[in-house]
């Protein structure tokens, strides 16, 4: 009798250790997987900034490279908007990354050529940087108890 009780135990003891590994395995994967989306949003951020950069040190006024960072932007919003670990507290810092770029020297009208150290180009810099931080803050927030 007390073979079949610990042969019974050993399995038991071999299903909870599979389910154990694929549960965290399946976290760690999930963890990987929003940090990369993390990382591709960061680069799209970083070209943005560099769109934006040409966009307002340009000679003339351009209505593609306007139409460009706009539809970027909007891409870019999308990408945070689905990921729920990731867009916490970040649509202040995505409406002030679009007014920086866009309030000031986005109409053709009224457009001039700034130069690189602009107010203009260091509000867009610092919405950049301020979105990318609370990014990171969020991630870091929704993993750091995490066992995986």
């Amino acid at each position: 009798m007390s073979d079949s009780s610990g042969g019974g135990v050993t399995w038991l003891l071999v299903v909870v250790g599979w389910v154990a590994t694929h549960y965290l395995s399946l976290k760690r994967e999930k963890r990987k997987e929003v940090r990369s989306k993390l990382d591709e949003i960061r680069a799209e951020l970083s070209a943005l900034e560099s769109e934006i950069t040409v966009f307002h040190t340009n000679s003339t006024f351009s209505l593609e490279k306007a139409r460009v960072i706009v539809l970027h932007m909007q891409r870019i919003s999308s990408d945070v908007e689905r990921e729920p670990k990731l867009k916490k507290d970040t649509s202040r810092f995505r409406f002030d990354l679009r007014k920086a770029a866009t309030l000031v020297n986005f109409d053709k009208t009224a457009f001039t050529r700034l130069e690189h150290d602009s107010i203009v180009l260091d509000k867009v810099a610092s919405a950049h940087d301020n979105l990318v931080n609370q990014l990171e803050r969020n991630y870091i927030l929704f993993y750091r108890d995490s066992f995986v």
